[in-house]
């Protein structure tokens, strides 16, 4: 039922002197006690009607000069809007900006606010404004929302949040508060919210929560990129894009990632010429060849070109070769799920301190023997863990020396920037040595990868994921991301050691993994209990569906490598005799783990797509995993213990 006719019942039982109040208002109407208020808040500010309450009659009546009921009002869905202006025009500098919070505060049927907000202007749309409404309410009674989240990467997951505190940060509107899936507060932006749903579950402020660490001051996304581009015919605009017109035929563009920018540049009328950034013409070169390669097409060069000398100077244009530039060649990332083994792999074959197989390294490394899962298939499973001192003592197993830095990225830090800069010599250091870098998210992929060049003028590092084209990072953006953890590993050079040391100390991990009772963080499960946790969250059906097919295709890969290193050992290892048994059940492991991971495919980053009908054919299928590991660490521990 419309509120303009609540609005008139209201009117009508007061001017009958019968003295409503929100708990009949609710009840007439089948509505909110909140609800009712909001008509009476409306009633009294938006309409400007004087209402009073008699605490002698229990009810509402009017007091003062004589009142009329306008003969049109604002409806519902309008206010929801007006209310969400009122907050982003609130306590902005101007009297201009209080002046129409006031009014489109008036217009949404609020009480007066005197509170601070530190408010910048923000684009308002339908979903962003329905958005801001619900997670204002829950805010407001601390009630628990499930929120519904669409990261940068367009991955999709569900979590229980504890809504603190809504506030603005260059124009883009932002929510902070306790987030049960990562159990630590966590900052989102509201127009990339799908999706709230309030549980009716009560919370509590955490009291180490600092309020006012959360400001516009705060920075929470990368900083954008920015290109100069010369345009045989500049286009009007460029879609989605922020731009500046410098010179005549000349735009400088504001971008997030390059695949936007060369999308939309590639649809423009006549040619254009990338002034910079350098690294934004190779990405282009890249691009156009594997097009003309796909296509079987060979670039030729036609007189048809509208200007043939601006093209010639643009052609022979050479790049920028300054001592403040580095980029190493012949970087490549390992061929494996588990993205740390590959980061670290392509970073010791570059320098020349490994030459063997993907699976040694998985095996000897002891990394492969992860095998970590939250209680609901988070896709953060894999990464969970102590990343300083394993990754250390990994490395160490084969005899690499490294040292690992990583810092958490608390909004309160006063020094951040100094160890931001500190981190980028260092970085530079090793790739002037010829080595590169391992870090943790260097590009927008919530995973480890490589750092392979930087340059000075530019201020960008060169980084590599699975997407050997991915963007470079800005100087000012490392260790800035979604899991606001800045980490990164060196290498500094390699000893000898007894192989037969390295199988035992490896083994001996894979063990201690396996029957380690509880994993550094709540929530997680470790080797046996985390096939346990895995299994009990698909028969109670609770699972993050994009999580499990992400986490079984990692670990699918890092079983098969896995059995590929025991016979390996068994092979060349003199002192640890027996591994046969063991072997024998991790390839018929590996097998059914594959299968598994093959009912419920990894489809891309963010495709949360799995066919249910196939989840008790992967449970059970599971159930034989663990039965078939089980018996095979049993043998190790009977082979180590010899």
């Amino acid at each position: 039922m419309s509120n303009l006719h609540r609005i008139t019942w209201i009117d009508n039982q007061i001017r009958n002197e019968r003295y409503p109040n929100c708990r009949q208002i609710a009840q007439q109407f089948e509505i909110s006690l909140r609800q009712a208020s909001r008509d009476v808040e409306y009633l009294r500010y938006s309409l400007g009607a004087p209402v009073a309450y008699s605490a002698k009659h229990n009810g509402y009546y009017y007091q003062g000069e004589p009142f009329a009921l306008p003969a049109q009002f604002i409806p519902e869905e309008t206010r929801d809007t007006l209310g969400y202006l009122a907050f982003q025009y609130r306590n902005r500098e101007g009297a201009q900006a209080r002046r129409l919070a006031e009014l489109f505060s008036r217009l949404a049927g609020e009480a007066p606010v005197s509170e601070d907000n530190d408010i910048d202007i923000i684009d308002s749309c339908a979903n962003e404004t329905a958005v801001f409404k619900a997670l204002k309410q829950a805010q407001h009674s601390q009630t628990k929302v499930k929120l519904i989240y669409v990261n940068a990467g367009n991955h999709r997951s569900t979590r229980v949040f504890c809504p603190y505190k809504i506030f603005s940060s260059k124009a883009t509107a932002y929510v902070v508060g306790y987030c049960e899936l990562r159990e630590d507060f966590r900052t989102f932006r509201l127009e990339r919210v799908r999706e709230v749903v309030p549980t009716g579950e009560r919370f509590q402020v955490k009291p180490d929560f600092d309020s006012n660490a959360y400001t516009g001051d705060f920075k929470f996304d990368r900083e954008p990129f920015h290109a100069v581009v010369e345009f045989q015919w500049p286009p009007l605009a460029l879609p989605g894009l922020q731009t500046e017109r410098i010179a005549q035929r000349t735009l400088k563009i504001e971008f997030q990632t390059s695949t936007e920018l060369l999308g939309a540049l590639l649809g423009v009328r006549g040619w254009f010429q990338i002034q910079s950034p350098s690294w934004l013409r190779r990405n282009l070169h890249q691009r156009l060849q594997a097009i003309l390669t796909a296509n079987q097409i060979f670039a030729e060069v036609g007189h048809h070109m509208a200007d043939r000398e601006r093209y010639n100077r643009s052609n022979n244009r050479k790049e920028e070769d300054i001592l403040s530039k580095q980029i190493l060649s012949d970087v490549n990332m390992g061929m494996t799920w588990t993205m740390y083994i590959g980061a670290v792999e392509g970073a010791l074959r570059r320098a020349g301190w490994w030459s063997g197989e993907t699976y040694q390294l998985m095996g000897m490394t002891g990394i492969g023997f992860h095998f970590i899962i939250h209680k609901t298939v988070c896709p953060s499973s894999v990464t969970v863990y102590d990343w300083p001192n394993e990754h250390f003592a990994a490395l160490d197993r084969i005899g690499v020396h490294s040292q690992c830095s990583q810092v958490y990225r608390d909004p309160r830090l006063n020094t951040f920037r100094q160890v931001q800069a500190e981190a980028i010599e260092r970085i530079k250091e090793s790739i002037d040595k010829g080595v590169p870098v391992v870090a943790w998210a260097p590009t927008g992929l919530l995973e480890f990868g490589l750092i392979y060049g930087y340059d000075d003028e530019e201020q960008v590092l060169f980084v590599k994921d699975c997407d050997d084209n991915a963007d470079p990072v800005k100087y000012s953006n490392f260790g800035i991301s979604e899991v606001p953890i800045m980490f990164y590993q060196t290498f500094g050079g390699r000893v000898e050691v007894d192989p037969e040391k390295t199988f035992r100390d490896s083994l001996e991990f894979a063990v201690g993994e396996w029957n380690k009772e509880q994993h550094t963080s709540p929530d997680y499960e470790s080797g046996k209990k985390g096939y346990e946790a895995l299994l009990a969250t698909l028969k109670r059906g609770d699972f993050n569906e994009f999580g499990l097919t992400y986490v079984l295709a990692v670990y699918a890969d890092a079983k098969e490598n896995l059995a590929k290193y025991l016979r390996y050992v068994e092979a060349e290892s003199v002192e640890l005799q027996g591994l046969a048994e063991a072997c024998k059940k991790y390839a018929e492991l590996a097998e059914k783990f594959q299968a598994a991971s093959s009912l419920v495919p990894f489809k891309g980053p963010g495709v949360a797509d799995v066919e249910q009908e196939n989840i008790p054919q992967v449970i059970e299928l599971l159930a034989q995993c663990l039965e078939l590991e089980t018996r095979a660490m049993q043998t190790i521990e009977q082979v180590l213990a010899k």
